[in-house]
């Protein structure tokens, strides 16, 4: 089953979709969306069903400021989406379906970074990291020269095709260490990512994984980039986080 949900988080209407398994106290995951992206991204999309398919709750959401939340892109941090998703996991806890010591945090591309960060804030059980963008500050700040800088400089935002990332958020992200993060939490983890990424390049995951070692599962996925933009690859996506969670938390 599928149903809406809203919540209301400093001060704004954040909305969302829950995936229901038509039975109680089962394993959950909270996706995060990635920057520019919401709750509507197809892998997030094929993720949720494949898990509520199979006895997991699923919860996908759109950030304040994105989707069909309330609120301005430009208001977004990195902070301010790891305390929506945190509020999401405390939501989570609420629901009769889902047992409220196996709940899972994961997200996609800077929405990896956010769940993490939520990681620490909501007591999560484990991590789902979808092409974690761990060093997005570098790759927002080469956008800034020329006639872009002076209007980030001027205006306090970079136009992502249409989607305003903050001066706030982008000197957040210089500061914000999704390695050390994820690392401190001691929580078993799936790495996910495409093999031709170049948004956010497949080697993060692989140091990521010689980092955590034995308590993270590293699935690389053939002949995609960022977005896994193929319905096998997001299939596969689906295919892989059900058989973790499965394998860990049932």
């Amino acid at each position: 089953m599928q149903t809406s949900f809203s919540l209301t988080v400093r001060g704004k209407t954040l909305r969302g979709i829950a995936h229901l398994p038509e039975k109680e106290n089962c394993p959950c995951l909270v996706l995060c969306h990635g920057l520019t992206g919401c709750a509507h991204e197809r892998p997030l999309m094929a993720i949720a069903k494949e898990l509520e398919k199979n006895g997991v709750v699923c919860l996908r959401h759109d950030c304040i400021g994105s989707g069909e939340s309330d609120g301005l892109p430009e208001e977004a941090t990195t902070s301010t989406e790891a305390e929506d998703t945190s509020a999401v996991m405390e939501y989570a806890r609420t629901l009769p379906q889902v047992d409220p010591e196996k709940i899972l945090v994961g997200g996609h591309s800077l929405g990896a970074l956010a769940a993490v960060m939520a990681a620490e804030k909501a007591n999560a059980a484990g991590l789902v990291l979808l092409s974690p963008a761990f060093s997005c500050y570098h790759e927002l700040i080469q956008l800034l020269t020329g006639s872009q800088l002076q209007d980030f400089l001027q205006n306090g935002w970079i136009d992502l095709g249409g989607f305003r990332v903050s001066k706030a958020m982008v000197d957040e992200l210089s500061d914000l260490d999704g390695y050390r993060i994820t690392c401190g939490l001691g929580l078993p983890a799936l790495l996910i990512h495409g093999e031709m990424d170049g948004d956010s390049p497949v080697y993060h995951s692989i140091r990521l994984k010689d980092k955590l070692g034995s308590r993270a599962e590293l699935q690389l996925i053939p002949g995609v980039h960022h977005c896994y933009e193929t319905a096998a690859a997001q299939a596969l996506v689906a295919q892989k986080v059900r058989n973790f969670l499965l394998r860990e938390f049932k």
